[in-house]
């Protein structure tokens, strides 16, 4: 298979000290830019997959923090609130479960005895949340289970992102000491706004600690995301943090096994979102600290970071909770031996692709020849999973995963057929063992978030391979005039200064702002929606020295050379099906892959993404036919389940 099937291997590529400030998005549901995708300069932008490195810290005022919320003395001894009028239990408070020794609770191959003795979680296949189930990294002998780093932290408790000491060492590398964070994460996952919608978190950590604490940050506090319209146990949160647990209360599972646990957390926070991002956004709520006290007394722990600014730990600025309209929460309808679903999104329940998913975004960036053909036979696993429950087809499979992933990168596509010529890609069937008929072309991954890189990375399926004419190399149109949602910047801003020297609009040559940009002319081109004639010639830049970069844009001296689409052409064929004859409308299932039933609000948060994705438009982010100019459409409705 040609290597450019693997076709957004390196979404997160930095272009120069360009920058791209995002507009927001997404609190509607619609996609937009992902939560560490925010100005700064050196980053690929939010309108590639991977996230950019610029800092909420210099343009955030401090803030007074306030106390720590515990024990409120209201709900519950574990934190549990009312029942819902349907009679299930609050999401955020599910019954105590057992834990007997030889049995294996999550089905990793430990049992509950060995995880609980090694420190890994017996109710995860992959405690720490990097895509490698625990029995794999524990290794055959659970009795000297695997630490590449010999810190006395096993791998299975050592995320290759995460660095808690902050040295730019990961912790899977450093051998260093001290407290370490292993996951932390909200269960589940979405949190809607009936007020009694309940959710817990829990923060599992190595190491010895009297006492644990989450809350926001007063030195990079951003009120648009402060968790101050939460509620734990009906009593409003405010600036406090939350105490977290770790004796079998509060809605801790597991006492003593060093997972930090508060249930009981509801919301009753209007939606609200902004053009601006800054701007009054909320649809969710971030908790960006860490208070700890250990033998050797208190210590705060900034949770995120941007390129050095903000102290490194965990990725994307620390935890986020999704936040969702209770409307929008739709009641999931049960498919035998598959999962749930609801209008426009498929829930498998499969704890072992579930994990692979995770790791399918871990580790995006190989060409080994091995690796990719385990992706390709993996991609039809889950594809099949897709297809299953239908007798229908589409062209591509949009893969969730059900929880945050700390990747490099906020999506990836992986191609697996193409009927096109002329766009610098073999011709390839897609397989009978993909589940399709004949029409899928590729499965496009990404981990939960509030909002994604859709029409992006659904774009790999037709460029960027037009080298050596264009394109980087890595799928994208690097600093030619192209201004797509694969990047490139707007010709219409390039002015030349003579003697070499230009002034060009800020831009992402790995993809520009998947909020408010539109598939290019050339971009449309290649997807058969427009004909030839209707691309512009395409001035490149190359040999780039930045002179200036300010608000205003860049100046750069360069050299520059004009691309035509008969270069094109001549280089790569015309393409085949002509934009005529070629397909106008896609279909697309929406899948999470999880290890279990997910909640209403999870359910719905992926469903109305979903929903708003095949609208002619939508008021924040924007759709697939919008971004067509209206010329192609992306139906995202699931057809009915199969008898």
């Amino acid at each position: 298979m040609h290597v450019s099937m693997l076709s957004c291997r390196r979404c997160a590529a930095a272009v120069l000290v360009m920058w791209l400030a995002l507009s927001s998005g997404g609190c509607d549901g619609s996609e937009g830019g992902e939560p560490d995708a925010q100005a700064g300069t050196g980053g690929s932008g939010g309108g590639g997959s991977g996230g950019a490195s610029g800092s909420h810290a210099g343009d955030s005022g401090a803030h007074d923090g306030g106390g720590t919320r515990a024990d409120s003395g209201g709900g519950d001894a574990d934190g549990s609130m009312q029942e819902r009028d349907s009679g299930e239990e609050d999401a955020g408070e599910l019954p105590a479960p057992t834990f007997p020794p030889d049995e294996d609770a999550d089905g990793d191959g430990l049992d509950n005895g060995t995880e609980l003795e090694l420190g890994t979680d017996p109710r995860y296949r992959d405690t720490d949340l990097d895509g490698l189930a625990d029995d794999a990294e524990v290794g055959a002998d659970s009795s000297a289970a695997l630490d590449a780093d010999d810190d006395g932290v096993i791998d299975a408790l050592e995320h290759p992102r995460f660095d808690n000491d902050r040295d730019d060492a990961t912790d899977d590398t450093d051998a260093a000491d001290g407290v370490q964070v292993v996951y932390g994460r909200f269960m589940p996952a979405v949190l809607a706004n009936d007020g009694r919608d309940a959710v817990r978190f829990e923060l599992k950590l190595s190491g010895e600690v009297e006492r644990a604490s989450i809350g926001m940050s007063p030195t990079y506090y951003r009120a648009e995301w402060a968790p101050d319209e939460l509620a734990i146990d009906g009593e409003a949160l405010d600036d406090e943090a939350i105490e977290l647990f770790d004796d079998g209360t509060h809605g801790d599972v597991i006492a003593g096994d060093q997972v930090y646990t508060r249930g009981g957390i509801t919301t009753e926070m209007a939606i609200r979102g902004e053009l601006e991002r800054f701007n009054g956004q909320r649809c969710r709520v971030l908790f960006n600290e860490l208070s700890l006290t250990t033998s050797n007394g208190p210590e705060t722990v900034p949770l995120g970071t941007t390129d050095g600014v903000m102290p490194r730990l965990i990725p994307d600025f620390g935890f986020w909770l999704p936040v969702l309209d209770a409307a929008l929460a739709p009641a999931p309808q049960a498919i035998a031996s598959v999962g749930q679903r609801a209008s426009h999104v498929l829930n498998v329940v499969d704890a072992e692709l579930a994990v692979t998913l995770t790791r399918f975004l871990m580790e995006y960036g190989s060409d080994e020849p091995a690796t990719i053909a385990e992706r390709r036979d993996l991609s039809y696993a889950f594809s099949a999973r897709a297809f299953g429950p239908f007798d229908a087809d589409a062209d591509f499979v949009y893969m969730f995963a059900s929880h945050a992933v700390y990747s490099p990168i906020a999506g990836f596509y992986f191609g697996l057929a193409n009927d096109v010529g002329g766009i610098g890609r073999a011709i390839q069937a897609i397989a009978p063992q993909s589940g399709s008929a004949g029409r899928l072309r590729g499965v496009l991954s990404f981990g939960l978030a509030i909002d994604f890189p859709l029409n992006h990375e659904v774009m790999h399926s037709w460029g960027v391979e037009l080298e050596p004419l264009l394109g980087t190399g890595e799928g994208h149109w690097g600093t030619a005039g192209t201004f797509g949602v694969l990047g490139g910047f707007d010709p219409a801003s390039l002015v030349d200064q003579g003697g070499g020297t230009f002034l060009v609009d800020h831009f992402s040559e790995a993809g520009n702002d998947w909020n408010t940009t539109r598939f290019s002319p050339i971009e449309l081109y290649l997807m058969g929606l427009i004909p030839p004639a209707d691309v512009a010639p395409i001035p490149v830049l190359a040999d780039i020295e930045v002179l200036a970069n300010d608000a205003d844009g860049l100046e750069l001296r360069a050299t520059r050379t004009t691309v035509t689409i008969d270069d094109i052409v001549a280089t790569h064929g015309a393409r085949t099906p002509a934009s005529a004859d070629a397909r106008k409308d896609f279909a697309a299932l929406f899948v999470i892959f999880s290890d279990r039933d997910l909640s209403a609000a999870e359910l719905g948060l992926i469903n109305h993404i979903a929903a708003a994705y095949e609208e002619p438009s939508v008021a924040y982010g924007i759709s697939f036919a919008d971004a067509t100019g209206g010329r192609g459409t992306m139906t995202t409705e699931l057809p009915a389940v199969a008898p």
